[in-house]
């Protein structure tokens, strides 16, 4: 499958639409994300992606995907080794042993590894949940707006490390948020959902790979203010 498709897509609530005929094609490996306002159908949507909700329309996207929350979703009782291996633990110990290896080098935890999550601070919680949602390797990733909880120097770092973790596996991504920097910063594409619609779908020129000083360019800012209008 090279692309997703999202078409005429709703969700209701007695006669409320949430969301109502969404239509939306994304491209394998492209990192999609969806700006709105608190309460414009963001969650809802990510929920309808992954099957959680009911929904009318037609969703054509992979069952192999995962998803990663606002608020850290780690379990608290296990370890951080025991946290990214939860989804694989049926596979055998030599692939584990490989899979468990490379995401604490690549979330910077091998020295944390035995830790609890009450001992990490909030990007390194995010990261072991991160890295738990990709060890089973899906093909597309659902992120609601797993950074909303982070003081603003951690949430910068997360979003480099992101586009790092996005380079090397080369994952399909649909990230929410309500921050347009944030968005501007990591999207190949930003759809604005608004009142239960997509009200627009803009292609982001900046080439890759992008490091935070792009924030203060007068190009980065100039779709900063023609996007704060929406």
């Amino acid at each position: 499958m090279n692309h997703y498709i999202v078409k005429n897509l709703s969700v209701h609530y007695d006669k409320y639409y949430v969301l109502k005929n969404l239509n939306l094609k994304i491209n394998k490996g492209e990192f999609i994300v969806i700006v709105g306002e608190s309460g414009s159908g963001k969650t809802t949507f990510l929920k309808a992606l992954a099957n959680l909700i009911p929904y009318s329309g037609k969703i054509s996207i992979s069952k192999n995907k995962g998803m990663v929350f606002q608020q850290y979703g780690v379990f608290p009782w296990l370890t951080v080794r025991e946290n990214i291996l939860f989804g694989i633990s049926d596979y055998e110990q030599v692939k584990k042993e490989k899979i468990i290896s490379e995401l604490l080098q690549i979330t910077r935890l091998e020295d944390k590894k035995n830790e609890y999550p009450n001992n990490l601070s909030g990007g390194q919680k995010q990261r072991v949940a991160i890295a738990r949602s990709i060890a089973p390797n899906p093909e597309l990733l659902l992120m609601d707006e797993p950074f909303g909880s982070l003081d603003s120097y951690t949430r910068s770092k997360m979003q480099e490390w992101l586009l790092y973790l996005w380079s090397k596996y080369k994952k399909t991504i649909i990230f929410v948020t309500h921050d347009i920097e944030e968005a501007i910063f990591l999207a190949d594409r930003i759809i604005i959902l608004n009142k239960s619609k997509f009200r627009k779908n803009i292609k982001i020129p900046f080439s890759r790979p992008r490091l935070g000083n792009i924030k203060f360019t007068k190009e980065f800012n100039q779709i900063k203010k023609d996007l704060s209008d929406y």
